[in-house]
């Protein structure tokens, strides 16, 4: 009788996959993200040209951080739809829906997204002391068409 030949010993799944160099695949922006990425970069434009400089400055690091986080795909598909929501009542100049959109954010989704939450209750500000600064332009593709939000 002869003995079972030798088997080689492979490792287990997972230490095949760690040993692999890890690609990292591009996010393909949706509709949404670029709806959201375009209106508050509109934004910022607008809010930014009435606060002091030093404000307008930390504003702008903050929208970019939250431009680079969608660009990424770090932000769920419920939090860029509630920053839809959030841009089409700025547009609308319904400043106490922006309002509760931006308290709900804030309360829901704090510790992931505070570095560009902080900077959100000043267009708010802004928009409240002077309702044309809320009116953004956006282009034709306004959200209302693309999406049909009701």
């Amino acid at each position: 009788m002869q003995p079972p030949p030798q088997q080689q010993m492979q490792p287990p799944p997972q230490q095949q996959m760690q040993s692999a160099p890890a690609v990292q695949q591009a996010y393909a922006l949706t509709q949404e993200d670029e709806y959201v990425l375009r209106s508050s970069a509109n934004m910022q434009t607008r809010f930014c040209q009435s606060m002091p400089k030093k404000m307008a400055e930390d504003v702008g690091k903050r929208m970019n951080n939250l431009d680079e986080r969608i660009r990424a795909g770090q932000v769920s598909r419920d939090v860029v739809g509630q920053l839809v929501n959030y841009c089409q009542a700025l547009e609308r100049n319904d400043v106490n829906t922006a309002s509760s959109i931006q308290t709900a954010l804030t309360a829901s989704h704090w510790d992931e997204h505070r570095q560009w939450l902080v900077s959100f209750p000043i267009p708010l500000v802004v928009a409240g002391s002077d309702p044309c600064a809320a009116s953004v332009e956006v282009d034709p593709g306004s959200c209302e068409e693309v999406f049909a939000v009701t």
